[in-house]
C-alpha cells in the first residue's frame, strides 16, 4: 500500500508540493520567539535630597486620563508597570506631605522601556523621562561609569591588608 501512495503522488506531480508542505509546517527555531509587541515603563520616586520614597502610590493612567494600573514604590523608591500595549500614557505620583507630580504623553512603544526620575517637592515636583530599549543595556554611559570607578571616594571599604 506504501508503495502505491509513493507512485501514485510521483506521476501526479504531487511529491514535491507535499514535500514542500512538510518543510513549510515545521517551525525553525528561531522563528518560535514572537517578537514582543508590549513595552513598559519603570521608574525611581525620590525627594530633592535624592532620599528613596517608599510608599509613594503611582497612578498610570491611559490617554482619555482613566486609571489603567497602580503601583506602591518599594523600599528603594522603585516601580514598574510592565506588559503595557503601544499607547500614550500619564502618571501621577503622590505621597503625603509633597505635592503630586505628574507626567502626561509618556509614549509606550513595543520593545521600549520608558524610564522614569521622579523628584517630590513640597513645592514643585519634577520628573525626567528617558526611552531606552532593551538592547542598549544600562542608562549610565561608561564614561559615567569610568568616572565613579575612579574616585576614590566611591572605591569598596572593605580591603586585604596582608599578615
Amino acid at each position: 500500500m506504501k508503495g502505491f501512495l509513493v507512485t501514485a503522488l510521483r506521476k501526479r506531480g504531487l511529491a514535491p508540493l507535499l514535500l514542500a508542505g512538510l518543510l513549510a509546517w515545521q517551525v525553525p527555531a528561531g522563528a518560535a520567539s514572537p517578537a514582543k509587541l508590549t513595552g513598559s515603563i519603570v521608574g525611581f520616586v525620590a525627594d530633592n535630597g535624592g532620599i528613596a520614597q517608599m510608599g509613594a502610590t503611582v497612578l498610570l493612567m491611559n490617554r482619555y486620563e482613566k486609571i489603567v494600573q497602580r503601583a506602591l514604590t518599594n523600599d528603594k523608591g522603585a516601580f514598574g508597570f510592565d506588559a503595557l500595549a503601544p499607547d500614550v500614557y500619564s502618571i501621577r505620583v503622590s505621597l503625603a506631605s509633597f505635592v503630586p507630580a505628574l507626567k502626561q504623553n509618556i509614549l509606550v512603544q513595543p520593545g521600549m522601556r520608558s524610564f522614569l526620575s521622579i523628584n517630590l517637592a513640597s513645592i514643585f515636583s519634577s520628573i525626567e523621562l528617558i526611552y531606552s530599549s532593551p538592547g542598549q543595556g544600562a542608562l549610565m554611559s561608561d564614561d559615567w561609569k569610568w568616572v565613579l570607578r575612579s574616585d576614590v571616594s566611591t572605591r569598596p571599604v572593605l580591603r586585604f591588608r596582608g599578615p
